[in-house]
């Protein structure tokens, strides 16, 4: 694996334990909640903003048929959403098309997200909590990738 790649596995990595720690609680979810099946049946495209946030120069993409619909990050040659690299196979089970603005991707998400005010703050607090721990996670990476 290239060090790019195992820097964005690093990164998908800590955003599922920080949503693992915070969100999976009776308080929200549920302790027996899943992060990688929440981010992949529903909240695919949050997943995906938390990553543009942290590799801006990711692209959206939307891949869908007719029993589903999902969104990714490229983020140079490669696919990502909750976990992790994407293989072809998937890629390849339906239309792939490319997102070219914010709007096409929000029109993706759950309807609270847009439309809940108490929803909207806490869908933010969600995406900064996970964006931050993902950028500590970068950043850490780089600096133990140095020392050695």
């Amino acid at each position: 694996m290239e060090d790019r790649e195992e820097k964005i596995i690093a990164v998908i990595k800590a955003i599922l334990e920080e949503f693992q720690s915070v969100y999976c609680t009776p308080r929200y979810y549920g302790e027996h909640t899943n992060p990688v099946e929440k981010f992949t049946q529903g909240y695919c495209g949050i997943f995906a903003l938390i990553l543009k946030n942290i590799f801006e120069e990711g692209i959206f993409y939307y891949i869908g048929n007719d029993k589903m619909g999902h969104i990714l990050l490229k983020i140079g040659n490669n696919f990502y959403d909750a976990t992790g690299k994407v293989p072809s196979s998937f890629l390849n089970s339906g239309t792939l098309e490319e997102l070219s603005s914010i709007y096409e991707v929000t029109n993706a998400l759950p309807w609270d997200f847009l439309y809940d005010s108490e929803k909207t703050s806490y869908y933010d607090e969600m995406i900064d909590r996970c964006t931050l721990a993902g950028k500590y996670a970068l950043n850490n990476f780089s600096n133990s990738k140095m020392k050695k």
